[in-house]
């Protein structure tokens, strides 16, 4: 897919403000967006419509589990799912992640726009599974 390209993304966050901004910003460039405030919401979103979703931004903690779970999860149903995780926390998530192999395709909040469409085209561009 190249960085010119409107892409399908899943955003799995639990705060609506967050979540809001991050599609106001995505649809602005104009990708599609679905979005999932749990991550048994963004299962649900995601099974139907698992060949079409080109990367997904998730949040790593969330009330009732670890976004490196869910990505586990959404993996098994397309294993070169492209994931962008964010996160506030900045020691022992990350530290997490790292040990357990997790890609590090990350943003830490509070984030721009700027920021996020950046991450996002990279992603998006690179077509690379490795790195998120």
């Amino acid at each position: 897919m190249s960085s010119d390209s409107r892409a399908t993304i899943l955003i799995v966050e639990d705060e609506p403000l967050i979540r809001r901004l991050i599609r106001m910003a995505l649809t602005e460039v104009g990708h599609t967006v679905l979005e999932a405030g749990n991550f048994g919401e963004a299962l649900e979103a995601f099974r139907p419509r698992a060949d079409a979703i080109d990367l997904v931004i998730m949040d790593l903690v969330m009330p009732g589990g670890s976004g490196l779970d869910v990505a586990n999860e959404l993996r098994t149903l397309r294993a070169e799912l492209r994931i962008l995780y964010i996160t506030g926390y900045r020691n022992s998530m990350l530290s997490r992640c790292i040990a357990e192999g997790a890609p590090t395709a990350m943003l830490l909040k509070p984030f721009s726009a700027a920021d996020l469409l950046t991450r996002v085209a990279d992603l998006l561009r690179d077509g690379s599974t490795a790195a998120g």
